[in-house]
């Protein structure tokens, strides 16, 4: 079984563009913005000093504008809920938005949230109005010390770092995994090897 884990974000990997790069503002109709591949729209405001972002549902010029409009009028009402919204409401109601996106992108999404329910210590009911910087630096070291665990696993249970690299959807014959992670490879090795050497006597 393909061993399962997230893949960190680094410089000098290409990536497609992002929804937010793909959208063209739609000249004489404000917060209308168009995605130049699918033909979907979406509405964008800003709003009490934040970027708005909505999808409208649809590629239909006339109800992606009416569908804006109520949007619009709706938002003092959205921005009240938001203020008392859980984290297990909020990671719903982002799969629920997110329908008009690929699949490929929708089960990546779906994995990462999965894994956050699984592993978020503060409770899925807490509000995301307290959620505090430090609980997220907390919960992304978490998952970055549990990844370098099932890597050195991997590689001290005899797995090639190629192969480990392979499974991370890398394609650089594990270039990155061993920038990224030295200290996997290197820490603690002299224990490691003495215990190799005792299955040879």
């Amino acid at each position: 079984m393909t061993p399962q884990f997230v893949t960190p974000n680094r410089p000098g990997i290409s990536k497609r563009p992002s929804t937010r790069q793909l959208l063209v503002k739609i000249s004489n109709y404000p917060c209308l913005y168009r995605h130049k591949i699918n033909g979907r729209y979406y509405g964008i405001k800003k709003y009490r000093g934040k970027r708005k972002e909505h999808f409208l549902g649809t590629t239909d010029r006339k109800l992606a504008e009416r569908k804006l409009k109520k949007w619009l009028a709706d938002l003092d009402t959205v921005d009240a809920h938001a203020e008392k919204i859980t984290l297990d409401e909020l990671l719903d109601k982002f799969q629920t938005i997110r329908q008009g996106f690929s699949k490929s992108t929708r089960d990546t999404e779906r994995g990462i949230i999965n894994k956050l329910k699984r592993t978020w210590r503060a409770g899925l009911d807490l509000r995301v109005s307290e959620i505090k910087p430090l609980m997220l630096d907390e919960w992304i070291g978490q998952q970055r010390n549990i990844r370098q665990v099932l890597i050195r696993r991997l590689w001290q249970s005899g797995i090639d770092y190629k192969l480990i690299a392979k499974w991370q959807g890398h394609r650089d014959d594990g270039k990155l995994i061993l920038d990224t992670y030295t200290e996997v490879f290197s820490a603690g090795d002299g224990v490691y090897e003495n215990q190799q050497l005792q299955k040879i006597k």
